[in-house]
C-alpha cells in the first residue's frame, strides 16, 4: 500500500535463491605464488585482483586453479574459438572446463593444469569437429577419455544436461524447479547463466523451435516452468509458452542488453550477497565461458570501454558491496581502470538510511535511521514480524531486520515486506495468496526470502491487500500474490494467484520508475513519465476513462509521456503528482477525496484525473492515496496536508466527523516539519524533520504506536 522510493544517489532504478551446493572440490582460498589463479593488480586496492593468463586458454586454466585448488576427478575440454559446447558445459560442476583449439597442440597452460589436477578422466564436449581425437588424447596423457556429443550443439546441450542432472530413480529429476531456455546462436545470456544451479540450460534454434533431443530431455526432467534467458528477441515468448510439461507461467531473466541480463542472473543465482564478484568482457565472452565452476560469486559482464561500467553492474555492486572484485582475463580484457571503477562502486559511501514509515489497515512500521525495521499494531498471522502473533501498541523489532539491514518497508492487509540494504525482498505474515513466495495457506511470524528477488535485484517495493510488486535494478516490474481482480497485471485471466514474482505485461527492463499497489489495483510511473494502472476498476479506480477491469497496464487518461512524477493507488481511486508538482486524482469522491465537494445528486466519482483544489503546480512533492476515503500529501513546503473522510480523525485536525474536500494542514505538521507521509486504511503517519514518527486516526489495534488503544485526532509521537 504505502509507496516507498529507494533513492540511490539520485539515479533511476536502471542506473542506480537459496543457492544449491555445487560439486567443487576443496575450498576457494586464494592460491599464493605468482603462478596462482589470483594475482594482485598493481596499485589496486586489496579488494581487487585478477583470475587470468596470457590468453583465453591460460585464463581457463587460472579459473580452474581457483575453483579446484586440490584437484578434480574429471576435466572437460571445450573448443575455445567457438563457444556452443562450452556454454552448455556451464551446467557441469564436478570438474573445470578447459579451453583448447579444435585440433592440434594442447595449450601449455592447459597441459600443466591437467597435470596439476590429476584427473581420472578427460572428457571432450562436442564432436570431433569441436575437439578432435588427437587433441583429446594429447590432453589426457594416458588417462581415460570420453566424449559428450550429439549431432549438433542442441543435442550436446541435452546430453550435458543428462550428465549434470542424472536421474537416481525412475521418477523425474525435477518437480519444483525450472529449466532455462537459451538461444543456440546468441551465447551471451547463457554464458552468464553458468552460476545458476537450480535447473538445466537447454538450447533452442534461432526460429524458436525445440530440437527432438531437447524435447526428450524436457520429458525426463519435467520442469515446473520455463525461464527464458534474454529478451523476447533472443528467446521468443511463443517458444517459452509451448514448453511441454510446465505447470507454471513462463518466466524470463533478462535486461535490455547482455549486461543487464547478467546482473539479473546474478541476483537470481545469489540470493544472499556474494563475497566475490567476477568481471568479464561481454563482447568477446572468451574468459567468461569457463567461469561457471566459480561458486563464490557471479560473473558480471562489462564492455570494452576502459573505466566505464554498465549502469546495471554499478547498481548491483553498490547494493551487494562484495569484499572482492576480480577480473577474468588480463588487462587487455578488463582494464585496470574498469576494475577500479567496480571496486569504487562496491563501496559507494551511501548516506545513512533515513527514517521511513508505512501504514495499512491495523499495522504501522518504520525503518529507523539506523536501518532497522520496527512495527506495531495488529499481529494477525504474524504481521508484525517479531516471531509472535501478539498485538502491540508500541513498536517491536522485526526479526532479522536489525540495524543496517533495511532500506524500506511496506505493509499489506495482514503481511509486510522489507527491502534490505543489499537489494533483496523479505516478507512476513499472512501467506494465503502466496504473498510470502511459498506454499499457499501458511504464514510466517518472521521474514522469509522472496524467490527471484534476492540480493542485488530490487530497488523499490510496494504491497497491496494480498499482493506485492517490486521494481528491479533493470527497471522492470514484477508482482506476486493474489490475482482475484487482475491486480498482478501479468496478462492472465482474473482469479488465482502466483507465488513467484512475475513480469508485468509491458513493464519489462527499462520501463518502470516507481510502482504502487493497494487493495485490488496497482499503478506505475514509467520511465518516460507516463502513468499506467491495472486491476479492479470499480468507479474508475484506474483513471483510464472506463470501469473495465484490466489484466495489463492501462494508460491513465491525461497522464501520458512526460507528465507524471509519482503515482499512488487507493481502494477505489488514485492520485498522481505531475511533473510540474500538481496533484490530480480520480475514482471515488463520496468523501471529497478528489478535492472538491460531493453535492447531493451529483457525480460520486470521476473516471479520469481531475485537479485537486489548492494543490496546483509546484505545490507537492509526494501523494499517498492508500487511505479509505482520504488522501494525504507532502507539500513542497515540507508540510503534511490531508483531505477527504474524517470519521476516525484521519485528517489530523483535532476533531473527527465531517469530511473535508479541500486539502488542509495536519495539526503540528505545518511548514518545515515533514519529510515523509503514509496513509493506512483509517490512520496515517508522518516522519518529521527531526526524525520522529507521528501517527493519528483509528487506534483499534494500537497502530498509532503510543502505547494506547485510544483514537487520536491529532498526531502523537510513536513510542521510541
Amino acid at each position: 500500500m504505502t509507496l516507498v522510493l529507494l533513492l540511490l544517489t539520485g539515479l533511476s532504478p536502471v542506473q542506480a535463491l537459496d543457492r544449491g551446493q555445487r560439486g567443487v572440490q576443496g575450498d576457494h582460498s586464494i592460491a599464493g605464488p605468482a603462478s596462482a589463479a589470483v594475482t594482485d593488480v598493481a596499485a589496486a586496492s586489496a579488494s581487487t585482483g585478477r583470475v587470468g593468463g596470457s590468453d583465453r586458454y591460460a585464463t581457463s586454466a587460472a579459473i580452474s586453479r581457483r575453483a579446484f585448488p586440490k584437484g578434480a576427478e574429471v576435466v572437460y575440454l571445450a573448443r575455445g574459438d567457438e563457444f556452443a559446447d562450452a556454454v552448455a558445459g556451464g551446467m557441469l560442476t564436478d570438474g573445470p572446463i578447459l579451453l583448447v583449439r579444435p585440433c592440434g597442440a594442447v595449450p601449455s597452460a592447459v597441459k600443466r593444469e591437467i597435470s596439476r589436477l590429476a584427473p581420472r578422466q578427460v572428457i571432450a564436449l562436442g564432436g570431433v569437429g569441436a575437439v578432435c581425437e588427437k587433441t583429446l588424447r594429447a590432453a589426457a596423457a594416458g588417462r581415460s577419455t570420453d566424449r559428450i556429443a550429439g549431432e549438433g550443439r542442441y543435442d550436446t546441450a541435452a546430453f550435458i544436461s543428462e550428465r549434470a542432472y542424472p536421474a537416481h530413480t525412475e521418477e523425474p529429476v525435477f518437480t519444483e524447479e525450472p529449466v532455462y531456455i537459451a538461444s543456440g546462436t546468441a551465447y551471451a545470456d547463457a554464458v552468464a547463466a553458468g552460476s545458476l544451479t537450480d535447473g538445466p540450460v537447454l538450447l533452442v534454434r534461432p526460429d524458436g523451435s525445440f530440437p527432438r533431443s531437447v524435447l526428450i530431455e524436457l520429458s525426463r526432467v519435467l520442469p515446473n516452468t520455463a525461464v527464458g534467458l534474454g529478451g523476447s528477441t533472443v528467446v521468443a515468448d511463443a517458444t517459452l509458452e509451448q514448453l511441454p510439461y510446465a505447470d507454471q507461467r513462463p518466466d524470463r531473466v533478462h535486461g535490455r542488453n547482455r549486461y543487464e541480463t547478467a546482473a539479473t542472473i546474478a541476483g537470481r543465482a545469489f540470493p544472499e550477497a556474494p563475497s566475490t564478484v567476477y568481471l568479464a568482457r561481454g563482447d568477446t565472452l572468451a574468459d567468461a565461458v569457463a567461469a561457471g565452476v566459480l561458486t563464490d560469486g557471479p560473473v558480471l559482464l562489462v564492455n570494452r570501454r576502459c573505466g566505464a561500467l554498465p549502469a546495471s553492474v554499478a547498481t548491483y555492486l553498490s547494493l551487494v558491496t562484495p569484499d572482492r572484485v576480480l577480473a577474468l582475463g588480463g588487462p587487455s580484457a578488463v582494464c585496470d581502470d574498469t576494475l577500479q571503477a567496480a571496486s569504487a562502486a562496491a563501496r559507494p559511501g551511501q548516506e545513512p538510511v533515513s527514517t521511513q514509515v508505512a501504514a495499512s489497515g491495523g499495522q504501522s512500521c518504520a525503518v529507523t535511521a539506523a536501518g532497522a525495521v520496527r512495527c506495531w499494531g495488529s499481529n494477525s498471522s504474524g504481521a508484525l514480524g517479531d516471531g509472535t502473533t501478539t498485538d502491540s501498541a508500541t513498536p517491536v523489532s522485526v526479526t532479522g531486520l536489525g540495524p543496517g539491514s533495511a532500506r524500506s518497508v511496506a505493509l499489506g492487509g495482514a503481511f509486510g515486506c522489507g527491502l534490505t540494504t543489499d537489494g533483496a525482498v523479505r516478507c512476513w505474515g499472512s501467506n494465503h495468496d502466496g504473498t510470502l513466495g511459498g506454499p499457499y495457506g501458511s504464514h510466517s511470524t518472521v521474514p522469509v526470502d522472496i524467490p527471484r528477488l534476492g540480493a542485488g535485484t530490487t530497488v523499490q517495493l510496494t504491497t497491496g491487500r494480498k499482493h506485492a510488486c517490486a521494481v528491479t535494478i533493470t527497471g522492470a516490474t514484477r508482482c506476486w500474490g493474489s490475482n482475484s481482480s487482475s491486480q498482478l497485471g501479468i496478462g492472465m485471466e482474473k482469479g488465482g494467484s502466483t507465488i513467484m514474482p512475475s513480469l508485468v505485461s509491458g513493464l519489462g527492463p527499462g520501463t518502470t520508475r516507481q510502482v504502487d499497489a493497494n487493495h485490488l489495483s496497482t499503478c506505475a510511473t514509467r520511465t518516460d513519465g507516463a502513468a499506467q494502472c491495472w486491476g479492479a476498476n470499480v468507479v474508475g479506480a484506474l483513471g483510464d476513462g472506463t470501469q473495465v477491469e484490466r489484466n495489463r497496464p492501462s494508460q491513465v487518461s491525461g497522464l501520458g509521456t512526460g507528465t507524471t512524477a509519482q503515482v499512488s493507488v487507493g481502494v477505489h481511486g488514485g492520485c498522481a503528482v505531475t511533473a510540474g508538482g500538481a496533484v490530480r486524482c480520480w475514482g471515488d469522491n463520496a468523501q471529497g477525496e478528489l478535492g472538491y465537494p460531493h453535492e447531493g445528486g451529483g457525480q460520486y466519482w470521476s473516471l479520469v484525473p481531475v485537479e485537486v483544489a489548492t494543490l496546483g503546480a509546484g505545490s507537492t512533492i509526494a501523494v499517498d492515496a492508500s487511505g479509505s476515503g482520504f488522501n494525504c500529501a507532502l507539500s513542497s513546503l515540507s508540510a503534511t496536508v490531508c483531505w477527504g473522510a474524517n470519521s476516525d480523525g484521519t485528517l489530523g485536525t483535532g476533531s473527527s466527523g465531517a469530511s473535508r474536500p479541500t486539502p488542509g494542514p495536519v495539526d503540528g505538521l505545518g511548514r518545515g516539519t515533514t519529510v515523509r507521509v503514509a496513509t493506512g486504511y483509517a490512520h496515517a503517519c508522518a516522519v518529521t524533520t527531526e526524525g520522529q514518527v507521528r501517527c493519528w486516526g483509528d487506534n483499534s489495534y494500537g497502530q498509532i504506536g503510543d502505547g494506547t488503544f485510544d483514537q487520536r485526532v491529532s498526531p502523537v509521537r510513536v513510542v521510541p
